[in-house]
This record gives C-alpha cells, sequence and structure tokens, in this order.
C-alpha cells in the first residue's frame, strides 16, 4: 500500500496487480499448512466444554460506546491535507 501511495498508482489499479499474487500466496499457505500439520488435521478436535463466563454490563456498554465513539470520529474527520494536492495523492517526502 505504501509504495501505491507513494507512487500515485490509484488504488483500483495496485488492487488489480497485487489481487491474484495475493490469492496465490494465500492458497500455498493453506497448502503448506495442510501438509505439515495434516495428522493432526486428520483426526477431530477435542473441545473443551464451555465454562460459564459472567458478563459484566457496565464494562461492555463503556466498550461498545467507546467503539462508536471512534468510528464516529474516523468517519467525520476530515480526509487528509496531501490527498487534496493539485498533483494527486502523493506522499510529501518523495523526493523529485
Amino acid at each position: 500500500m505504501l509504495v501505491g501511495v507513494a507512487s500515485g498508482i490509484p488504488y483500483a489499479t495496485f488492487f488489480r496487480a497485487l489481487a491474484p499474487v495475493a490469492a496465490a500466496s494465500l492458497v500455498l499457505d493453506f497448502v503448506v499448512i495442510a501438509l505439515v500439520y495434516r495428522t493432526e488435521m486428520a483426526r477431530p478436535f477435542d473441545a473443551p466444554p464451555h465454562p460459564r463466563v459472567k458478563v459484566h454490563g457496565f464494562l461492555m456498554a463503556k466498550g461498545l460506546a467507546a467503539s462508536a465513539a471512534m468510528l464516529a470520529f474516523f468517519f467525520a474527520a476530515p480526509t487528509s491535507p496531501w490527498s487534496r494536492s493539485p498533483r494527486g495523492p502523493r506522499c510529501s517526502s518523495r523526493v523529485a
């Protein structure tokens, strides 16, 4: 992402160029993990019984409120100043 932003490549172009590489890497990771751990994955998992969980209502409400505030401030914040430059979205530390 940083390379795409610094070079001025639009996100869609960057995504189209690297999506096949990312998908192939994901498949390769799956195959390697399946081969390395094939004996462990051949037998069923032994799941421990679920313990009773105590819900702290105040802490849950506080966490949800903080998350909602963070999302509200994130979407209400103005865009970054360098994204409005007339030359396009370029990194300010780029050497000409």
